[in-house]
This record gives C-alpha cells, structure tokens and sequence, in this order.
C-alpha cells in the first residue's frame, strides 16, 4: 500500500510486544487521510471498515483469522508531527512508534521509536501521564490509568495519581459505555481488590459508580468486624482468592469465562454483584434493641443494582444475572 504521508504503528501494541504479552489490536498515526488509508487496507486484506469518528479522522478495519478478531485503527495526527502527537497521548508507556515505512520484516523492537521515556517506564512498570493537561484531553484516561494497572499489574506514579485526583470530576463528562467497558477490564482482571481500594481513595470509585455512596459510614454491628463499605470491598478481596484457585478447575474456569455480552465476561459480572451485595442494607437498617438489622435488604438491593446495571449500559441479561 503505497501512500505519500507518514504511518506509525503506535501504541498499544508496541507495549505489549515488548511485554511479551499477545494482542490482537494494533493502532497506526497517520500523517493525514487516515480514513481514506484504513478503507484501502480494508481492501486489501478483506476486512470490514467502520469509521469511527468522521471529524477527527478516525477508522477500523475488522478482520477475523484463525478464530481470533484483530482491530487496526487508523487515526489522523492530533498535532503536526509524530512528537507533537505523542505529546497528546495518554501514558508514556502507550507513546512508543514504528515508522511503518522503515519495517522490511525484520525484529520490529529495534527499529521502536521511544519520544517520552516510554521503554524505561515499561522497565520499571509505572504508569505516567505524558502531560498534565492528558486528563483534560480525554477524562477517560482517568479510569484507563487504573485499568492498565489492574491489567499490567503496574504502578500509577505519583504526580500522576495527583493529578487523577485534581481531575476526577471530568470522568463526568465521559459516556457511559465507555466507563463500562474501562471497569470491566478490572472487574475481570486478577487485581480487583486493589485497584478499586486505590479508585476508592483517589474518590474516582463513587463518581463511576454513585450508587456505591449510600453504603459509606454505614455500621453492622454485632458479628460484623467491618461495617458495610469496607465488607464490600473486602468481598471483592475474597472472591479475587476465589477465582484465582478456581482456575483449577477446568470446567469451572470456562464457565466463569464465559462471555455474557460485549466482550463481558462471567465473572466480571459476578465482582461487580461482590460490590453491590450489601447495597441495599443503608435503607433497610433498623435498630432493634442492642442489635441493628437490616430485613429485606437483598429486595432494597436488587432494585439499586438493576439501577447501576441501566446506568452502565448492561445487557438485558446480565441485568438479569446480576440480579
């Protein structure tokens, strides 16, 4: 595919490649004509083209091989150069680029062009936003910083982590399928537990997910060594073990893998029920002499958890499961 403009394989992919880790996606900067350059590789490898975003220059190619989807996004420069672009990406760790023109077939990690420090950020698993103005750019990088770390199993650095807690009020400006898909990547990932402690102390958790709010500072009692939001979170610990050693099991592992919808799987829906079992509790709590109860409040719950599911864009039967 001959073309005048430039195109970076950028991103991504590169990451994971240096990870060691497979993917199915990889994502190409294109100097210009991005759309026009994703509907000719369409053609060429007889792939399914969608345009993504019209006003910004932005396009997939879809192609199913060997029982696997791959995604190839094209998408036009943000700024006037490469290193302009890089500068209004995410986290350095996603800033890495081939020149596509350069690539003959040979080891693609040596020829990987490295503009903000992205490979030493890989050696030493931090997540670091390339700019302090990266949240304002896109607030879902908010929720994405946390997702990788739940994924990657790495560290958000510092001044990132200030700067995700000075910004979290723009995660309100975020569609909610998008918000969906970014949790999910937690919810179905082995680190659950502390990533949403760590949302949870940014204060990004309840503004994802503001059900969640009424279970704060909300005290059990009797056999309950942790009241109601601290239980919740630790379920989410719990089960993190559960799953963990039930991949033992074969047969058990496939059914909690087991896609719902949208990519969504079992037992990702399961920890979001985890996170949800005791919500229905602050509205059903009583005082019945030395004893606090809480009668009925798997009922109270039920209807605040079909509440999150329609907030975030669930299906209507993972409703039904959650429920």
């Amino acid at each position: 595919m001959k073309r005048k403009s430039s195109i970076f394989l950028v991103g991504g992919f590169l990451r994971d490649l240096l990870l060691g880790r497979e993917t199915n996606d990889l994502d190409f900067a294109v100097e210009r004509g991005a759309i026009s350059c994703a509907r000719t590789f369409a053609k060429i490898i007889k792939g399914a083209f969608i345009v993504l975003d019209e006003e910004h220059g932005c396009a997939r190619v879809a192609k199913k091989s060997g029982g696997n989807i791959f995604t190839f996004d094209f998408a036009d420069f943000r700024d006037v150069s490469l290193k302009k672009d890089i500068k209004k990406r995410d986290f350095t760790i996603n800033t890495l680029a081939v020149d596509v023109r350069e690539w003959n077939g040979g080891n693609l990690k040596k020829i990987i062009e490295d503009h903000a420090g992205g490979k030493n950020d890989l050696k030493e698993k931090i997540i670091r936003m390339v700019s302090i103005q990266a949240f304002e750019q896109d607030p879902l990088r908010l929720l994405r910083a946390f997702s990788m770390r739940a994924v990657l199993g790495f560290s958000i650095e510092k001044e990132t982590l200030a700067q995700i807690k000075k910004d979290r009020e723009l995660i309100r400006n975020v569609s909610a399928e998008r918000i969906r898909d970014e949790l999910f990547k937690i919810f179905q990932s082995p680190r659950t537990a502390s990533v949403l402690k760590a949302m949870d102390k940014a204060g990004l958790l309840e503004r994802v997910i503001p059900q969640i709010r009424v279970m704060f500072d909300i005290k059990q009692g009797g056999y309950h060594h942790l009241d109601v939001w601290p239980h919740s979170l630790e379920t989410i610990r719990q089960m993190d073990i559960l799953l963990s050693e039930a991949r033992k099991d074969q047969e058990l592992d496939l059914y909690l893998n087991e896609t719902i919808a949208g990519g969504r799987k079992r037992k990702g829906l399961l920890k979001l029920a985890c996170l949800l079992h005791d919500v229905g509790k602050p509205q059903t709590r009583q005082r019945e002499g030395e004893r606090i109860r809480f009668h009925g409040h798997e009922h109270a719950g039920r209807a605040i958890g079909n509440s999150v599911a329609r907030h975030l864009k669930l299906s209507t039967k993972e409703r039904h499961l959650l429920g």
